[in-house]
């Protein structure tokens, strides 16, 4: 009995049928997290840069247009932070008037929240980020 199990010891240990299958089980997992790495690095990216420019481009139009009211200027960043898919009750849009040494300005600041609550097994203080981003224009 204790031959025979011994026999079919050696003979598994020799058997290679099915080692593609555990190695690529071994190496998919960390493959799959890179890839998940990548995918929320890029949307973090993309979100902060589509944010950026849609603060920039609602400052420069506020600045051109002194009669544009902070409605009229949410509504163009949104628009232009639409290029990606939002959560419009997660952006907040201030619009201030200030002046510095004869010079008006207005301030555009935006924020926005960015909860990825798909990803499983990953802290919510990873996938809660807040975005925000100020563009300033002379009024000419």
């Amino acid at each position: 009995m204790r031959n025979r199990f011994l026999a079919a010891l050696k003979k598994l240990r020799r058997d290679s049928e099915g080692a593609a299958a555990v190695e690529f089980a071994l190496v998919s997992m960390g493959f799959l997290t890179m890839l998940v790495f990548i995918y929320v690095a890029g949307l973090y990216f993309i979100t902060y840069n589509c944010l950026q420019y849609a603060t920039e481009d609602a400052a420069r139009y506020a600045s051109l247009h002194e009669d544009t009211d902070e409605n009229e200027v949410r509504t163009m960043v949104e628009e232009t932070f639409a290029l990606i898919p939002i959560d419009p009750d997660e952006l907040d849009v201030v619009v201030v008037e200030t002046s510095s040494n004869g010079v008006n300005f207005k301030e555009v600041q935006a924020t926005y929240r960015l909860e990825l609550d798909f990803l499983p097994f990953i802290p919510a203080s990873a996938t809660d980020v807040t975005f925000t981003s100020t563009s300033k224009m002379a009024i000419y």
